[in-house]
């Protein structure tokens, strides 16, 4: 299904059960010409030509010849035919009768002929109903042409616009209706982009977006594999599909009193979205027609910050994906009468002299080569050229969206005084190239002893960089440096004063593919975490979370989302998950996530897709993935490496997972959305331990890993290594 098809039939239906997704304006009159209809409003309605509106209220009246009661039974006698069927309706509607009797809501009692029916009624008052009566035809044909959404063909004037009807009609519309218009109903791309438009709008009414959500195929429970079906020749295709999408509900909320009026509300709108949406049929792709209807799963509060209050409403529909959906082998058939010609090496087959041949020269030195690229080769960086050093390669991370250049910490870096620590910058011109050193980044406050490079981190096209000093020496507190490129070259932008001083240390630091985003870390003796946001000359403090002292397993690891909406950070056996809606810097807590079977192993790598959706985790006995459900985060695998894992990476999008294993080095990679357990589909086996490390990261893509080791001897004596490898 589309967004769009869930917008058209709130357009369509909303207006029927609730006023408060659009505005209402009183109809006046309404004339037919030919198939074009002209309606006239009593306030100005607003639209323009093409804009949508949703009439309702309307009838078409028909005349009736007689109305006369016989105790509790009153027999209608219609001029026209009435068009009532029976058992489709239960009542209906009767006007302008002198006598109030005969006006009103009736239950019908039967239908006799096409302009007799029979209604249920008191035994008393009048006995023949005397005026003009007539009957308030809301269903049928006619009806249906007029009633409910239609597109302006023509805005007239301020109080007039026109509408296309499928054919002429010839009667006589009630005017005593309304038309629903300026739809507070659209579309968005995820709840984040829906927050981000609310936010941009002054109105302070209620508005629904509706946000499509991941479709997710049934597995075959028979099959022992991580396939979703296995499917032959001798066995038909079928796969069930849920499709899911969500209406999220805004409301301006100043006050917690507010928020919970509004949630309150909240239970009548979802009568009114369950009328609008379930039953409803829309075109999956997968099918000729509408075959499956939507139904309801559930509603929740999603978010509240003491002024924005947003309900979600969660709707379904599930598809069938069968034969004629997919594409299918031929039969396999033997090869007749053929005589193959091939170069460099010619075969033929000897036939029957009266059996006709058909020649197929297949040249294999032409044409154009239609095989998939290799993915990129191994590449490494160590530390031969820099002198005397250790610990090489300690940390590393990458321009991760342009895959151009790499950051490799080397905090022991000896060379000016011992152990002052270094960062270094590598560059290549394109994926055919080998890493050349670009810059080595000393500190600004040099000295022995001085650690810095003990964390790094780089913005996803490699323009600015982070590097944090693990050090106890004056100055102490100065201990996370910025660095911006220009051309080649890199320059201190700022030295950034962490609130987590006297003697502590910034173990982990991590950008957002902007370069706007910080995340630092300490967990030396609290665990810390600040957040900081780039304003375009330095990084201000937005957020500084601080755990009660003697708990140094808060924050053992941290996490950014590509688009720096998203942080997670690990406990054990449990991780917070924290985002900025606005992309302000206005950090609230999304969720938690707890359960791992890992509860007292220390975590070495946490990880978030770009939606905020997947979350990974590993430390040395294993890695587990988690799913968002709306209100927490479930786990989906407890135990996917056994052996996990030194470090793991994730791409943006969720779909590709890496894995640095304890066990013999290997570097997993996986592949999945993160519903169901990931599918293993390559090992990186290493060679002489060339593989081998203790830091990883992938890029947004999942197309290259960068792998650090610094405990790998060099020709020379030194420690430490690194290496890209495509996947």
């Amino acid at each position: 299904m589309k967004v769009t098809q869930a917008i058209e039939q709130l357009y369509a239906k909303l207006p029927f059960l609730s006023e408060k997704f659009s505005q209402s304006v009183g109809i006046v009159d309404i004339v037919f010409s030919g198939t074009e209809a002209t309606v006239t409003t009593d306030t100005a309605h607003g639209l323009e030509t093409t804009d949508f509106c949703t009439i309702t209220g309307l009838y078409a009246p028909i005349e009736i010849d007689s109305l006369v009661r016989d105790e509790t039974v009153i027999t209608v006698v219609t001029t026209d035919p009435h068009d009532l069927t029976a058992n489709f309706q239960e009542t209906v509607t009767l006007s302008g009768s002198n006598e109030s009797e005969f006006n009103g809501e009736f239950s019908i009692a039967s239908i006799v002929s096409d302009s007799t029916f029979q209604l249920t009624t008191t035994d008393s008052g009048a006995l023949e109903a005397t005026g003009s009566p007539v009957l308030h035809q809301e269903t049928g044909y006619l009806y249906n042409q007029i009633i409910g959404y239609n597109q302006v063909t023509s805005a007239v004037d301020a109080n007039t616009f026109t509408f296309a009807l499928t054919s002429s009609i010839n009667a006589t519309i009630s005017a005593l209706g309304s038309v629903a218009v300026g739809y507070r109903i659209t579309g968005a791309v995820s709840f984040e982009s829906a927050l981000a438009m609310y936010t941009d709008n002054s109105e302070d009414e209620y508005w629904a977006f509706v946000v499509s959500n991941s479709n997710i195929a049934s597995k075959d429970r028979k099959n022992n594999s991580d396939g979703v079906y296995t499917f032959n020749q001798n066995t038909g295709y079928k796969q069930e599909l849920n499709q899911t999408f969500t209406v999220f509900v805004f409301a301006t909320a100043s006050s917690h009193t507010d928020a919970y009026l509004i949630k309150d509300d909240m239970q009548d709108i979802a009568v009114d979205l369950i009328g609008s949406l379930c039953g409803a049929k829309f075109n999956n792709g997968l099918c000729v027609g509408n075959y499956y209807a939507n139904v309801f799963d559930t509603h929740l509060t999603q978010f509240y910050d003491k002024g924005i209050y947003v309900h979600s409403f969660i709707f379904q529909t599930t598809t069938q994906i069968s034969d004629g959906d997919i594409f299918t082998q031929s039969t396999d058939v033997a090869f007749r009468n053929i005589n193959f010609e091939m170069t460099p090496i010619v075969a033929s087959l000897e036939l029957r002299p009266d059996t006709p041949t058909l020649d197929i020269d297949l040249d294999l030195t032409q044409g154009d080569d239609v095989s998939p690229a290799p993915p990129e080769e191994f590449r490494e960086i160590d530390a031969v050229e820099l002198g005397v050093t250790s610990q090489f390669a300690g940390d590393v991370d990458m321009a991760k969206e342009s895959l151009d250049r790499i950051i490799v910490s080397n905090q022991d870096y000896s060379v000016v005084a011992s152990d002052e620590g270094a960062a270094h910058i590598y560059s290549r011109a394109d994926t055919d190239s080998e890493w050349s050193l670009e810059q080595t980044i000393l500190p600004p406050f040099g000295g022995a002893n001085t650690d810095f490079g003990s964390a790094v981190t780089m913005n996803g096209d490699g323009t600015r960089v982070v590097v944090a000093q693990n050090s106890n020496t004056v100055p102490a507190q100065e201990n996370v440096f910025v660095y911006n490129r220009s051309g080649t070259t890199w320059s201190l932008a700022q030295t950034i004063t962490t609130t987590y001083s006297n003697g502590t240390r910034t173990e982990q630091v991590r950008l957002s593919s902007d370069g706007v985003t910080l995340i630092t870390r300490n967990n030396s003796t609290q665990g810390i975490v600040e957040f900081y946001r780039w304003d375009g000359s330095e990084f201000l403090l937005t957020l500084s979370l601080v755990d009660f002292p003697n708990t140094n397993i808060f924050a053992e690891s941290t996490g950014i989302s590509e688009n720096g909406l998203f942080v997670v950070m690990s406990r054990r056996a449990s991780f917070e998950v924290y985002e900025d809606l606005v992309g302000n810097g206005t950090w609230t807590l999304k969720g938690t996530g707890s359960g791992a079977a890992s509860s007292g192993s220390q975590p070495r790598g946490i990880n978030i897709s770009n939606d905020g959706s997947i979350v990974t985790y590993n430390n040395l006995a294993q890695l587990s993935t988690w799913l968002w459900n709306g209100s927490s985060y479930d786990i989906v695998t407890a135990n996917l490496a056994i052996d996990s894992s030194n470090a793991s990476g994730l791409s943006s999008d969720g779909t590709a997972l890496s894995i640095l294993t304890t066990a013999d080095a290997i570097t997993e990679v996986y592949s999945g959305d993160g519903s169901t357990p990931y599918s293993q589909i390559e090992t990186l086996t290493p060679i002489d331990q060339e593989q081998s490390g203790s830091t990883l990261v992938m890029s947004y893509a999942g197309d290259l890993v960068l792998v650090g080791n610094p405990t790998w001897k060099t020709s020379n004596g030194n420690q430490g290594r690194a290496f890209t490898i495509g996947l």
